[in-house]
């Protein structure tokens, strides 16, 4: 599968405290043809696992929108939290997305806990390729 990079939100971000993604996606491109936003999905792949050390780590992924490109005043469409333990190297995991008329996309990372840590590529998708996608650990 390829990625477009106008629709990638992170590329191998190394999250160690809560943080917004290193892309924003602006929706209101002109031309830009995104399809059913009931439809889209966000994907992400972890590069590096976890860090679960003491137990106490939380992860929690959430999609966020905004109508300024610095995402003031966010509204949340969509939200996951996922056990350290099922975030492993080469894992996928993804989040739907609601509707939202607003022209700014990104994903905020709440990380919690003593030693939060985790790395992860994340991107926009459609719920119709989610049966086909698969990551892989980064073997480099």
């Amino acid at each position: 599968m390829y990625i477009d990079k106008h629709l990638q939100l992170s590329a191998k971000q190394a999250v160690t405290a809560d943080v917004i993604s290193a892309n924003v996606i602006d929706l209101g491109v002109p031309g830009r043809n995104l399809g059913a936003i009931g439809n889209l999905m966000i994907a992400l792949s972890v590069d590096v696992a976890a860090d679960a050390t003491t137990g106490d780590e939380t992860y929690t992924f959430t999609a966020r929108t905004s109508a300024a490109a610095a995402m003031t005043s966010p509204s949340d469409v969509g939200s996951i939290t996922i056990p350290a333990a099922s975030l492993k190297a080469g894992s996928l995991h993804f989040l739907p997305i609601a509707k939202t008329d607003l022209r700014y996309l990104g994903l905020f990372f709440d990380v919690g806990g003593t030693t939060p840590s985790v790395t992860v590529t994340a991107w926009l998708t459609t719920a119709d390729h989610v049966a086909d996608t698969k990551a892989y650990p980064d073997a480099l």
